[in-house]
């Protein structure tokens, strides 16, 4: 009874992966077909070509558009982890009058469209200078994804015992010490979490991009796809060859910290207990 029940299960497996993976499929087909508009056929199957790849490095802007957004999404990050983390912690450790409301209020922040907020930053980097700049736009993004990025930490932050910390207090370690030493290593996992979520979120972002931004040194890699669709003309090879390269980072920054994601969950990472 049940081997049945595995088979059903992996089909069911192998079905999501399949549903999941078919559109990048397409994508890296098209972008390596002489012509992708042409039905698929074996004959087409057995061409492939790299000059959507050479006319997307050399005849457009791609590649001032893409450091734009790897620019922004480092931004991004690195100044969301250091806002949420110390946010998080001390929603976590410390008790205070509005605590609980403040925490609701972070979560709260997500049910607003992101839409009704277009027009008051707008005026808010306008009026700071920062309009049309990656800097600004980093901003924008980080706004958004702080809330978020603090609720999840602190449920890290929760889970880990005070008793640790205060262990390390008792050794001689400032607070601050105990943070770096202890907190730190032991919510690998969320912060590595986190780092994902916020690395995609503003990778992919197109509305801020395209309202904040209006020049090729500062626009993001999304909002510069739009000009390889023409009024009489779509570059679908093109198209499909962006496509496959704006998936790379994503894929890369995730490799790079899913060590400290696994073992964080495994119970190995950077002084964690067993």
């Amino acid at each position: 009874m049940r081997r049945p029940t595995s088979l059903l299960r992996y089909l069911l497996y192998a079905a999501a992966c399949a549903f999941a993976l078919t559109p990048i499929a397409w994508m890296f087909i098209g972008s390596v077909r002489p012509d992708p508009t042409v039905a698929l056929s074996w004959d087409e199957l057995t061409r492939f070509t790299l000059a959507h790849f050479e006319e997307l490095f050399f005849r457009t802007d791609f590649p001032r558009l893409f450091a734009n957004s790897l620019m922004v999404m480092a931004l991004t990050v690195i100044v969301t982890l250091a806002m949420s983390v110390s946010g998080a912690y001390a929603l976590s450790r410390f008790r205070f009058r509005g605590r609980a409301v403040l925490v609701v209020a972070f979560l709260l922040t997500q049910m607003i469209p992101s839409i009704l907020l277009l027009v008051p930053l707008y005026v808010m980097l306008q009026a700071a200078g920062l309009l049309d700049s990656l800097f600004g736009l980093s901003l924008g993004y980080v706004a958004f994804s702080v809330p978020v990025a603090v609720w999840l930490m602190k449920g890290y932050f929760d889970a880990i015992p005070i008793a640790l910390e205060e262990a390390a207090r008792v050794d001689g370690a400032s607070r601050l010490g105990a943070i770096l030493h202890v907190i730190i290593p032991l919510s690998w996992p969320g912060i590595a979490a986190t780092a994902i979520f916020v690395a995609i979120t503003s990778w992919n972002e197109f509305l801020f991009a395209a309202l904040f931004t209006s020049g090729t040194d500062s626009r993001t890699w999304p909002v510069g796809m739009q000009l390889f669709i023409g009024e009489f003309e779509l570059k679908w090879g093109v198209l499909t060859a962006g496509g496959v390269l704006s998936t790379l980072p994503v894929l890369v920054f995730f490799v790079l910290i899913q060590r400290r994601l696994v073992d964080g969950l495994a119970g190995r990472g950077g002084g964690v207990v067993g």
